[in-house]
């Protein structure tokens, strides 16, 4: 019914009408974090490195145990010492995780966004060095893997092989590692899926019109 569908390779779709992009689109772009990075511009005055810090909750896929809260709050502890954390949660965030980050690291060293506008979260990425996000969300995977900058996944309990093909094709981009409370440096030619997806567009209306 459609002439384009755009489509992440961890969906099983496929048609000779089907684009296929590596994660999912999204709105980053080196113009909107220079945008952010501007708009957002005390977050420079933390210390360096700075590691955004984005954490999901329990989904109809995954969940936050206890034991997975526990095991995060240490390893985030654990780096802080050594870099500054940006960290913002979601609506799905267990309240008990929630406060324990806010009595952790609210104060100058750190950034906790208390759910209060603006919301700084193009900030986090423009002015991390590296992120560290829950595998709980495909767009935040996406949308951290876009931006260039080294990406690690913290585990939750669950999943489902729709995911797991999303880590997997990250890591193979060389975007993704998992978390295990240290951190590295690295490079790898960041995602630009939408703009994939708007010059196949682009390309099939030009070619749609030359056959008329």
């Amino acid at each position: 019914m459609f002439d384009v569908v755009a489509v992440p390779a961890h969906d099983r779709l496929r048609g000779n009408n089907v684009i296929v992009t590596t994660a999912s689109p999204n709105r980053i772009t080196p113009a909107r974090l220079e945008e952010a990075r501007t708009a957002f511009a005390n977050l420079a005055s933390l210390p360096e490195p700075r590691v955004a810090v984005l954490i999901g909750g329990t989904s109809k896929t995954h969940r936050i145990t206890p034991a997975i809260a526990e095991r995060l709050l240490k390893q985030l502890e654990d780096i802080s010492q050594t870099a500054s954390l940006m960290i913002t949660t979601s609506r799905r965030t267990p309240d008990s995780l929630k406060t324990a980050l806010q009595n952790k690291f609210s104060g100058s060293r750190h950034f906790v966004w208390d759910g209060t506008d603006p919301n700084p979260y193009f900030g986090f990425l423009a002015h991390a060095d590296a992120i560290i996000t829950t595998n709980d969300s495909a767009s935040m995977l996406s949308e951290a893997a876009t931006t260039g900058k080294p990406v690690y996944t913290v585990k939750l309990e669950g999943g489902s092989a729709k995911f797991d093909k999303l880590y997997a094709t990250l890591e193979k981009t060389g975007a993704l590692r998992e978390f295990t409370g240290t951190l590295e440096s690295w490079s790898y030619k960041p995602l630009n899926d939408a703009e994939t997806v708007a010059k196949a567009v682009i390309e099939r209306y030009k070619k749609h019109h030359e056959t008329r």
